[in-house]
């Protein structure tokens, strides 16, 4: 049930984020309200997932995050993803 807490959360964070991004690059500010939803709906996801091992589960959720962030730039933005930076860190 863990993992599904994660996909939705992961989702909702996506969602989030794109709607803000969306709204200050249109200028709508009703895109606000939606997107503020939808990173409230993820923070609270992720309350659900237990504190037992929290501490591994959200590192393994950051790093599981980076991939789908660069491809949804690649999708919504048409920026090609630079995998070559993950080296980097």
């Amino acid at each position: 049930m863990t993992f599904v807490f994660f996909l939705l959360a992961a989702a909702c964070e996506i969602t989030g984020y794109f709607l803000v991004w969306q709204a200050l690059r249109l200028n709508q500010p009703w895109l606000w309200l939606p997107a503020l939803l939808a990173l409230a709906a993820f923070a609270w996801l992720l309350t659900l997932t237990g504190t037992a091992s929290a501490g591994r589960a959200f590192a393994a959720y950051g790093a599981s995050m980076s991939l789908p962030r660069c491809c949804s730039c690649w999708v919504w933005s048409a920026l090609a993803p630079i995998f070559g930076i993950f080296w980097a860190l």
